[in-house]
């Protein structure tokens, strides 16, 4: 497979060196696709790597023949911000423009990369500078169906399902690196309530990729509550059934994060929720197993939900989780499993005064 891409490597480096720009539109879309292709190897990425092959994507940012020739320079370029030496030509020449496609593309393809591209950018915080001038955040957030809009199976004619996840994806890391844990949802009432109603879409991919943004977002008390009023709630608790991998882990997430406080809690097990988690105990894929201790923290916070966490039979997997080479799901589990401390000696304490009067 590398050889075969040294060799696709070597005609299109003829192309560039030489200057001349292919005449046919699908000739530049072949050409394009195999560098974006070979950029995804670390060996090729090394030779796209170079000045005059950065400038060459550079400049096919603004090809004026084929949406899909700037959509994979941009998958490229994306691909190419992994090089720390490229980084400051790249925060310099390719993250404007990128927030300028964003704003002015329609194209499916060259939307889903832009949001990639910027939620990998976002990591450098003078590119979130760049990101919050330009209000890339709302202009991402638009890109997700919104439910009093469009019907969710109408609005993939316009953008496709893998534009709608990397949009999503996108926002995540967007809250992720953004600065002095300022919320950048604050006053996006409306966006929050679309946010859930999202949680009904039948798209389970991106589902997960919801349900991974709603874990971020939820860190912000302010969002939590809003996103309760909204109905998180009931959506959550109805995708528990799923068989879907990524759902199950970020859903695990989402579950424990929006429990912040124990009338929440209490809500969700009302829904059954933990009768349904104890599946995901004996689930053959890792990524499940260690995000069921961050659900059961969260669900731990109510006393009740502690004395069916035990009756339900979750402590002997929660005593191996904390063993775990996940730090996250180690730590979740000791705070279950203090949880479960604390609300079984309330409980003797409570029966050993009633027995006394």
């Amino acid at each position: 497979m590398a050889r075969s891409h040294n060799h696709s490597m070597g005609f299109i480096l003829i192309f560039i060196i030489s200057g001349d720009e292919p005449d046919e539109e699908h000739v530049m879309v072949l050409i394009i696709t195999v560098l974006w292709k070979s950029s995804l190897h670390t060996k090729c990425r090394q030779v796209i790597e170079k000045d005059r092959i950065v400038d060459f994507l550079l400049e096919l940012l603004e090809y004026q023949l084929d949406d899909r020739v700037i959509g994979y320079a941009v998958a490229t370029l994306s691909e190419l911000w992994k090089s720390e030496s490229l980084r400051g030509k790249l925060r310099q020449f390719a993250v404007p423009k990128y927030l300028e496609l964003l704003n002015t593309s329609l194209h499916s393809l060259v939307l889903e990369h832009v949001c990639t591209a910027l939620g990998r950018a976002s990591s450098d915080p003078q590119c979130m500078d760049m990101i919050d001038e330009a209000k890339g955040f709302r202009l991402i957030f638009v890109l997700l169906p919104s439910l009093d809009v469009d019907e969710f199976d109408k609005y993939e004619d316009f953008y496709e399902p893998q534009t709608i996840i990397a949009a999503a994806e996108c926002l995540a890391m967007i809250v992720e690196n953004t600065q002095f844990s300022l919320n950048p949802l604050k006053g996006m009432y409306e966006a929050i309530w679309d946010l859930v109603d999202l949680l009904t879409h039948k798209n389970l991919d991106f589902l997960a990729a919801v349900c991974h943004l709603i874990v971020v977002i939820a860190s912000f008390d302010e969002n939590s509550k809003i996103m309760v009023d909204a109905g998180i709630v009931e959506n959550l608790s109805k995708l528990v059934s799923t068989e879907h991998t990524n759902l199950r882990a970020n859903l695990c997430k989402a579950l424990g994060k929006c429990c912040n406080d124990g009338v929440t809690a209490r809500r969700f097990s009302c829904k059954h929720v933990m009768d349904k988690l104890i599946k995901y105990t004996q689930s053959e894929h890792k990524v499940v197993r260690d995000n069921v201790p961050l659900a059961l923290s969260g669900l731990s916070e109510d006393p009740l939900n502690c004395v069916m966490i035990e009756a339900l039979g979750f402590l002997p997997f929660l005593k191996k989780c904390i063993h775990s080479d996940n730090p996250d799901t180690a730590m979740a589990a000791v705070n279950c499993l203090s949880n479960v401390r604390k609300a079984s000696a309330a409980i003797g304490q409570f029966q050993e005064c009633t027995t006394k009067h």
